[in-house]
């Protein structure tokens, strides 16, 4: 099912709150999984508040939950800085272009080095 109005909390929990499977591929690579079809500007700003304080987004959620979805973030990450930030809808683009980098290198550390 497509998902287009999520508020950022639903998105939260949408992304990380499924089960951890042993053995198995992650819930997103089920065939009829539901998926996040935002609008460009929605994109970039959960994003960009998820990675300038994920400790707060996903203290709720355990180590394997946030491991699980963090090949997605990333590569989500990616496309939105490739797509969505080059997406003239979004406003004075220099502004939520230098916002997002710094909310990704800040969350870097956080994703791939461990949280504290």
């Amino acid at each position: 099912m497509r998902l287009t109005n999520l508020s950022f909390q639903e998105w939260i929990e949408h992304a990380f709150s499924r089960e951890v499977r042993i053995q198995q591929a992650a819930w997103y690579f089920d065939p009829n999984h539901d998926w996040w079809d935002p609008k460009p500007v929605e994109a970039v700003a959960y994003l960009t508040r998820l990675f300038e304080d994920p400790a707060r987004s996903l203290c709720w959620f355990s180590d394997d939950q946030i491991a699980q979805r963090d090949i997605v973030m990333t590569t989500l990450a990616a496309m939105n800085k490739c797509l969505a930030l080059s997406n003239k809808s979004l406003g004075p683009r220099q502004s939520t272009k230098q916002r997002n980098h710094q909310a990704f290198g800040g969350a870097r550390a956080y994703f791939f080095e461990g949280r504290p």
